[in-house]
């Protein structure tokens, strides 16, 4: 592990090319016609692309971060006329996790005002009607995309997208019954204009990564399909040589490096230390604190006797006689005070008895303590 590594995700393109699987971080795609001849199916090629998919005419526009067109013009064409639907252009993504095209509101109607399309608020989605669909079917209507670098720089591509391509059915979630819809959405936010896989199944995309740039051209079929034609897009070594480079470069050598993590790990011991030193201190003084009550309880502080604040006191409600935390059991007395005053009692001696005389001054028989037995208690 060095200083240069990263918690980054790799991505499932760089880990095929790093197991070899792939020669470059690079694909063709395209998303297939289920509408021409026997369901043409899609193509994707990682590493490369089919050059049996796709037309000579193509347009490279450099990207990157993200596959975006300028969408020049957008015409809708029926049988003996056409309409422009969109003028000045826009910028768009092409975006194969959506199905359907996302472009600006005006747009949007413009292009359902011509085919005769229906839109629904609660869907927020456009229908036709069966009669319209086989009126366009009649008419061979299309949509036909004008595509560049940018909404006004030449070289330019046309891209023709079929009404068959539109030609979709929904059911629920999005309808109650099946219905049919034009994949359509309209958006107020310019970063959310897309070409999803509706129009992906009339255009070939490749994508090198390692180039910053991709290529656009017009799908090619044939009824039967060609046999694929596989390029391999070889690796960028100008790329390779770079980093190669930079990887070696006298301000980040050996001792360098070896200086930095040096240094990041004295930090990380002194704020350690620091943290350290700040606990035992803070444990001490909780320590101390502590010791100070005990002393100030047991009665060996500079303290003279006193009671607990009155806030720890427990007592129980009503009480006349409250008792202390500390419980002192009560002095015994043979009889109780009374009226709160010291009574004083003798140590307990057994009776002595004595003879009384009679009335003549004789002796009257009687007890008289044993000496020794006296002497014995």
């Amino acid at each position: 592990m060095t200083i240069n590594n990263t918690n980054r995700p790799v991505s499932f393109l760089h880990a095929l090319k790093q197991k070899g699987h792939i020669p470059s971080l690079s694909y063709g795609y395209q998303a297939g016609a289920a509408y021409r001849y026997n369901k043409t199916a899609g193509s994707l090629v990682l590493g490369g692309y089919d050059r049996s998919r796709r037309s000579n005419d193509t347009v490279t526009i450099p990207s990157a971060t993200d596959v975006i067109v300028g969408v020049q013009s957008i015409t809708a064409k029926l049988r003996g006329g056409s309409i422009t639907v969109l003028n000045p252009g826009i910028l768009a993504v092409l975006d194969t996790a959506v199905p359907e095209l996302w472009l600006p509101h005006n747009v949007c109607d413009q292009i359902a005002s011509v085919l005769n399309l229906t839109y629904h608020n609660d869907t927020e989605r456009y229908t036709l009607t069966d009669a319209a669909h086989n009126a366009l079917q009649s008419l061979n209507g299309s949509l036909e995309f004008r595509i560049g670098r940018d909404i006004h720089i030449d070289p330019a591509i046309t891209v023709n997208i079929p009404y068959r391509a539109f030609d979709l059915q929904a059911s629920y979630p999005i309808f109650n019954t099946t219905t049919r819809y034009f994949p359509l959405r309209k958006t107020t936010n310019k970063t959310g204009y897309a070409l999803g896989r509706v129009f992906l199944q009339e255009a070939y995309l490749v994508v090198d990564w390692e180039r910053d740039e991709f290529e656009l051209s017009q799908a090619v079929f044939s009824d039967p399909m060609p046999e694929p034609e596989i390029i391999t897009i070889q690796p960028n070594n100008d790329l390779t040589d770079t980093a190669t480079k930079q990887g070696s470069a006298p301000n980040m050598s050996s001792g360098s490096i070896a200086g930095v993590v040096l240094g990041v790990l004295l930090f990380l011991a002194t704020l350690a230390a620091c943290w350290w030193l700040w606990r035992r201190k803070r444990r001490q003084e909780e320590q101390d604190k502590h010791q100070d009550t005990f002393r100030v309880l047991h009665g060996h502080g500079k303290q003279g006797p006193a009671e607990l604040p009155l806030q720890v006191r427990i007592e129980l409600e009503n009480a006349r006689n409250p008792r202390p935390e500390m419980y002192v059991p009560p002095k015994p007395h043979e009889m109780g005070a009374f009226n709160g005053e010291n009574v004083r009692f003798e140590v307990w001696a057994p009776p002595v008895f004595y003879e009384m005389g009679d009335m003549s001054g004789k002796e009257v028989g009687g007890y008289r303590p044993d000496p020794d037995l006296m002497r014995k208690m």
